[in-house]
């Protein structure tokens, strides 16, 4: 998931390329600006931004927010993603934001291929549709 929406957001907003010397708010305001691109203004909120500034880069995230709260979720969805256990997956998926997150990527990759998923995550087509389809009804309902 987190490479599929980096991929994504250096492709529209070239962040990586630009992040050089630039302000702590510099990420904020592009990871603001590919939401509003990519989502409907109705879907973008402030919640998703932090929930999507989490997930893509972890450190800039830091930089930005200095409340101890912030931080923890910052790094407890870097820990849900980078060393995956069923507890912490649970804890990655505790806001709605990160739920719409996984949804809308869910989707995503059902409707063009669920082979590139695999080559993606290391994993068979038939153990990502499986764990799509678990995921799916666990947190969508």
């Amino acid at each position: 998931m987190r490479k599929f929406y980096r991929s994504k957001f250096n492709k529209e907003t070239s962040f990586i390329i630009k992040k050089r010397n630039k302000p702590a708010s510099f990420y904020e305001e592009k990871v603001a600006e590919f939401l509003s691109s990519y989502f409907s203004p109705k879907e973008a909120s402030a919640e998703l931004n932090f929930e999507m500034g989490c997930l893509l880069y972890k450190k800039d995230m830091l930089r930005c927010h200095w409340n101890q709260n912030r931080q923890a979720r910052i790094s407890a969805v870097h820990q849900s993603i980078n060393y995956f256990s069923k507890p912490r997956l649970a804890v990655l998926f505790d806001s709605q934001e990160m739920r719409f997150l996984f949804s809308h990527f869910a989707n995503y990759y059902r409707s063009h291929d669920i082979k590139e998923l695999a080559r993606l995550s290391h994993l068979t087509d038939e153990e990502v549709e499986v764990g799509l389809n678990h995921l799916q009804a666990q947190f969508t309902a």
